[in-house]
């Protein structure tokens, strides 16, 4: 596993180092990365998905849990053409609106661990995200601690991120 890991971060990066020589254009994968579907309809505010396949050796079946547990399940098995425990040499690559149209030349690339996806790990694209200027202002600090007061049952929470989220 650890091996699969350190062999999809070096194929990110390389997806990475990709988009830095293009800005609107996209350059062609390497020889043993094959694009192999793109859906655009996509839940939670998600521009596209792409899903990969990556052929080199580093790559091979995992043995997932009897239980189900490491099973993909709803959208995230579409992605996958419907194979609820995918090779592991196939990944999906998440894209937020407006990915292709930033003035950067090096895309932002958000790497979450093995067995999570990007509904889980990032916040919803689909949801804006307040400014500084639209969150309500942080508590003045108690003269005497310097930790904001418990959240109590009977109480709201007084922490500025628990207000901006709620």
């Amino acid at each position: 596993m650890r091996r699969a890991t350190s062999t999809l971060l070096g194929l990110l990066l390389t997806l990475l180092s990709l988009g830095a020589a293009t800005t609107q254009a996209h350059a062609a994968p390497p020889g043993y990365l094959t694009l192999e579907a793109t859906y655009t309809t996509v839940a939670n505010g998600w521009d596209r998905v792409d899903r990969y396949l990556d052929t080199t050796s580093g790559f091979h079946s995992e043995q997932y849990p009897q239980d189900g547990r490491g099973d993909q399940d709803g959208q995230r098995r579409t992605f996958f053409g419907g194979v609820k425990q995918p090779y592991s040499g196939r990944f999906l690559l998440y894209s937020a609106p407006g990915w292709n149209s930033g003035s950067h030349q090096t895309p932002v690339l958000l790497v979450h661990g093995a067995n999570d996806n990007a509904d889980r790990a990032w916040p919803t694209p689909a949801k804006p995200v307040a400014t500084a200027a639209e969150r309500p202002p942080a508590p003045a600090p108690d003269s005497c601690s310097t930790s904001p007061p418990a959240a109590t049952a009977s109480s709201p929470s007084t922490s500025p991120i628990s207000r901006a989220t709620t």
